[in-house]
């Protein structure tokens, strides 16, 4: 049987699963993420020459890949852990005179010992990083 072959009775048989991200790069007001924190990364920009985090949430629409911006990687990641649920809610941008405006997000850990049913949602849960 050829790789193609595999790959399309896997599908009839409802036995492929995605594990890939989208990436949410804009954020419109009062917009949410609600999720398990599965992965963080740190990235350096090399046209600031500055590093920022990106963040993969394992979410009840798929895996959403996000950087937060620097208020966020200064203030709440400290704080955030891998395999923990948060919800971040885009609350807009502040102009802090040093060019490009800094995005505002409210963070909450949620705290809870149930898992959510992501049966309907076709994704698999990444492993978790140390």
């Amino acid at each position: 049987m050829r790789y193609k072959d595999m790959y399309t009775q896997a599908q009839k048989n409802g036995q492929t699963k995605p594990i890939s991200s989208i990436f949410k790069k804009e954020w419109k007001n009062k917009e949410e993420i609600i999720g398990r924190l599965i992965s963080l990364a740190e990235i350096t920009d090399p046209k600031f020459q500055k590093s920022y985090f990106s963040y993969l949430f394992n979410t009840d629409d798929g895996n959403i890949k996000t950087a937060l911006g620097a208020g966020v990687d200064q203030e709440v990641r400290p704080f955030m852990k891998i395999g923990e649920i948060y919800w971040i809610q885009f609350t807009g941008l502040v102009d802090t005179g040093k060019g490009s405006p800094m995005k505002t997000f409210k963070v909450e850990h949620i705290v809870t010992d149930q898992e959510p049913d992501l049966s309907d949602v076709g994704q698999v849960e990444l492993p978790l990083e140390e």
